[in-house]
């Protein structure tokens, strides 16, 4: 019967043990990440899938995987998917410091994963090795390892690759080799694309597995029309809209005006000047007349 784990979102789950997959009589193992985070705590091997087991994981960083000897995030023995996932962080004392693919009849698919910061490895390519089988990229990610992929010359594997960025060189794709990249991916300490990686827009999106819609992030998995490479879209920062400012308009104010109303303004007239009385008449004064009479 098929088993499924489910994760919970942003937790980081600390190994003690390896987690290791058997056969089951054909049935898949399906752990969906929910952005979680697995780590081996740099003491040991994080995943590692028996012969015949078949196991699907999606959504999920694996890292502080450690191994003596080979294989430190995960080592493959049997059919083993990767969807939106980072692989970082992991490292081996000889070979696959962040995937080791096991010689044999073994297959192994990466899709929209990145698999970055593998850089401790004695004799072989850090972030990928393989020994046998096929290993097969869709619109993934290898990048800032010490070897991003390589193989042994004598066990006949087939390595594919479909829009996909291989930093150092595509020179060990020896099967389909279709719209891949090479150089710097142009990605941030978080390993997600920045402004100007040629990663953005530049995955297929027929090769996205079907019912995936977001990437690692929870974001959109396709942004811009075309799927991004690697586990995360590219979201470009916002962008400021002018907020619109109301003017005030200029309104005519119909102001009162106070008309003076005529006042009736009290003039002090004289009253008519009387006339002067006509003088007394003179009374004629008596004079003493004298009458000589010598």
């Amino acid at each position: 019967q098929a088993d499924t784990i489910t994760l919970t979102a942003g937790c980081t789950y600390t190994l003690t043990s390896t987690l290791t997959v058997n056969a089951d009589s054909g049935n898949t193992l399906t752990i969906n990440g929910n952005g979680a985070t697995i780590s081996g705590d740099n003491a040991r091997r994080v995943l590692s899938t028996s012969f015949g087991a078949a196991v699907v994981i999606s959504d999920v960083t694996i890292t502080g995987g450690y191994n003596a000897s080979s294989g430190g995030g995960i080592y493959n023995r049997g059919t083993l998917t990767i969807t939106n996932s980072r692989i970082t962080g992991n490292t081996a004392d000889l070979l696959g410091g962040g995937i080791l693919q096991d010689s044999g009849p073994f297959s192994l698919t990466i899709n929209n994963s990145t698999i970055t910061g593998h850089y401790s490895c004695g004799i072989g390519a850090c972030g990928i090795y393989i020994m046998g089988g096929t290993v097969t990229l869709n619109n993934s990610i290898i990048a800032y390892n010490n070897g991003d992929i390589g193989g042994s010359s004598f066990s006949g594997y087939v390595l594919h690759a479909s829009h996909s960025l291989i930093q150092s060189s595509l020179s060990n794709v020896n099967g389909t080799n279709t719209n891949n990249l090479t150089g710097d991916p142009l990605l941030d300490t978080n390993r997600r694309p920045q402004a100007g990686s040629v990663v953005i827009d530049a995955g297929n999106n027929a090769l996205i597995p079907s019912g995936v819609t977001t990437d690692l992030a929870g974001n959109a998995r396709i942004i811009g029309g075309t799927v991004d490479m690697g586990a995360y879209e590219y979201v470009p920062p916002p962008t400021s809209t002018p907020t619109a400012t109301s003017t005030p308009t200029r309104t005519a104010t119909l102001t009162p005006s106070v008309t003076p109303s005529r006042t009736a303004t009290s003039t002090s007239t004289a009253p008519p000047r009387r006339p002067a009385s006509p003088p007394a008449p003179r009374t004629p004064t008596a004079t003493q007349t004298t009458t000589d009479t010598t």
